[in-house]
């Protein structure tokens, strides 16, 4: 999951998908976002902040699973 901020910068600055750069499509990206993280949640996601460096979400990911496997 990333936070507001980090979801409209990543939104006005891509190149590979001109979805959420309309003012519309923008409003429904930050008006679901809120509403997935909760979802996710009472579904028992693990939730990753997507907001960090990718190396760090990587690790994040990695160590995730690892424990729903029971690596830990």
């Amino acid at each position: 999951m990333i936070d507001e901020d980090t979801l409209r910068h990543r939104l006005a600055t891509r190149t590979t998908n001109a979805f959420g750069q309309h003012p519309e499509e923008l409003a429904a990206a930050l008006k679901w976002n809120p509403r997935m993280r909760a979802i996710y949640e009472s579904r028992g996601a693990t939730i990753i902040d997507a907001s960090k460096p990718v190396t760090e979400v990587v690790d994040s990911v990695i160590d995730a699973a690892q424990e729903l496997r029971g690596d830990t």
